[in-house]
């Protein structure tokens, strides 16, 4: 019998409720701003990284003529979360970022080496294809992770053989076989299918989460069933994390509350009952 719901951390609920009510006194205080006011709060150590963050994403639309530069100067900042904000509206084509961002895959920061591999797949360097394919057949459990987001970025056809030899071969952990499996479904291989229908439908923990959005992302009207099952019937983690899942794809107004479950459950049902609102 499923159990009761129970809201997340009570404390964790009321960091992002804080979070959020400064994020949105910062856009309010920085709307109207000049771009040359915007580009001082962002250079501005001194200001909170709310207020900073807030400026860049303000900054980014419509996009400021010198944005590529002010992407070099936050490579060095303290703040390295700005940089990874940043790189969304970076021309990836300027040689001084992509030469910066191919500096920091060994950069010893996860967050950095990762984000910085990332965005050089979406810019299509298949040039680091042997570096992937590396990572994902002898490196850490991190790096297997990140090859398999790269590899899938890319989706070239020598990108999609790594994945698939990687399959057949076995190896891997359940988790990294799982991300493996969406990955190639993603590109319309289905031969992890039954690994990730199989997850989906236990609806336990983090993996059947992982394994329904998997297939969202891939097929949206079956990943939409399988999320439906876990908010009906999984277990009291499965439904906790599918709740957060689902507030990064809509907005859930009491996603950390009790009330959460319902508002989830009514945006699967709004997204099955209108296919046109499906992820394309």
């Amino acid at each position: 019998m499923t159990s009761a719901y129970e809201a997340p951390d009570r404390q964790f609920a009321e960091m992002v409720h804080r979070v959020d009510a400064e994020s949105e006194r910062q856009t309010k205080r920085l709307e109207h701003a000049s771009a040359e006011e915007l580009k001082s709060v962002v250079r501005d150590r001194s200001e909170s990284n709310i207020a900073r963050g807030t400026a860049l994403l303000v900054l980014m639309c419509p996009r400021d003529p010198e944005w590529d530069d002010l992407l070099l100067e936050l490579f060095d900042d303290p703040d390295q979360d700005l940089w990874r904000m940043a790189i969304t509206s970076a021309r990836l084509s300027d040689p001084r970022i992509r030469t910066k961002l191919l500096s920091l895959l060994d950069d010893p920061d996860d967050q950095n080496w990762s984000e910085a591999a990332i965005w050089l797949a979406r810019s299509k360097e298949e040039s680091l294809l042997t570096r992937f394919v590396d990572w994902l057949e002898r490196g850490d459990e991190g790096h297997r992770n990140v090859a398999v987001e790269c590899l899938n970025v890319l989706k070239t056809p020598a990108a999609q053989a790594a994945l698939q030899g990687y399959w057949e071969s076995g190896q891997g952990n359940d988790d990294v076989r799982l991300e493996v499996a969406g990955a190639l479904l993603g590109m319309g291989d289905h031969r992890g299918r039954n690994l990730l229908e199989t997850v989906a439908q236990r609806a336990e923990g983090v993996s059947s989460v992982v394994a329904a959005t998997l297939i969202y992302l891939a097929e949206p009207g079956d990943g939409l069933s399988h999320m439906r099952k876990i908010l009906d019937d999984g277990d009291l983690k499965a439904r906790q994390m599918l709740v957060g899942q689902i507030r990064n794809f809509t907005h859930l107004p009491h996603a950390f509350t009790a009330d959460g479950l319902s508002e989830a459950r009514v945006w699967v049902q709004t997204q099955l009952e209108n296919p046109d609102a499906m992820r394309n």
